[in-house]
């Protein structure tokens, strides 16, 4: 995917490589036990709602899932 911040002052996500359990609601639940990358992008205190952190498969780059926001 080619993301491009919008505002230079915006912070950047964060990527970290895990495995994939049972606390995110996964598009497929064959992905459960793989790893992926855990996406989590930066708070901003004008949401009323957190963006949820995504999860993306690490070969296809394909979105395979997300943590609920509280």
């Amino acid at each position: 995917m080619d993301w491009v911040p919008i505002d230079e002052d915006v912070k950047q996500a964060t990527i970290q490589s895990i495995t994939v359990d049972d606390r995110f609601k996964l598009i497929d639940s064959r992905f459960e036990g793989s790893r992926a990358w855990l996406v989590t992008f930066p708070s901003d205190s004008q949401r009323t709602v957190e963006t949820p952190q995504v999860l993306v498969e690490s070969e296809s780059n394909e979105v395979i899932g997300y943590l609920p926001s509280e």
